[in-house]
């Protein structure tokens, strides 16, 4: 199956089963829009203050200028992939993210990840 990467960065996947794979950006990329609203609040005891708890609601995704072909696997931000979940968007089965939770990293900058994740 053919891999498309619609972020906006190179995303390589290495581990103990596969070499080295570079995934280039296809110069396309999907990103998803959302809204913050309040949900909720926490009552601090110590400081005595009101705390609020906000959430993130999806909206939309930008993918105006992407077709989505069969038998294709698209590379996709988590955040994206959650805002497809949320927005029960067409076609997700198609999309994949980088699992950063099992990424290897010099610091704060992920070099490469192990496998992809799927919501």
């Amino acid at each position: 199956m053919e891999i498309i990467n619609l972020t906006p960065h190179k995303v390589c996947l290495e581990n103990e089963n596969t070499k080295k794979i570079i995934f280039e950006p296809s110069g396309k990329v999907m990103r998803a829009n959302f809204d913050i609203e309040k949900y909720g609040s926490i009552y601090d005891r110590t400081s005595g203050q009101e705390l609020n708890v906000m959430r993130k609601k999806y909206t939309s995704i930008n993918d105006a200028d992407i077709v989505i072909e069969p038998y294709k696997i698209y590379i996709v931000s988590l955040e994206v992939l959650k805002a497809m979940k949320e927005l029960n968007y067409p076609n997700a089965i198609q999309f994949v993210a980088p699992d950063s939770s099992k990424a290897n990293r010099v610091g704060d900058t992920i070099i490469s990840v192990e496998r992809f994740v799927v919501l």
